[in-house]
């Protein structure tokens, strides 16, 4: 998330993640998905 944000210092990142806050369950179903999809 750091890097996406183009922060330097974890620091700052933090302040920012209170914005975000189910972004973890919505990159699991994401990743979900993709182990789920039939080759």
């Amino acid at each position: 998330m750091m890097e996406r944000m183009g922060h330097s210092q974890i620091q700052t990142t933090q302040k920012y993640l209170h914005t975000l806050p189910d972004t973890d369950q919505r990159n699991l179903d994401a990743l979900s998905r993709i182990q789920n999809r039939q080759p």
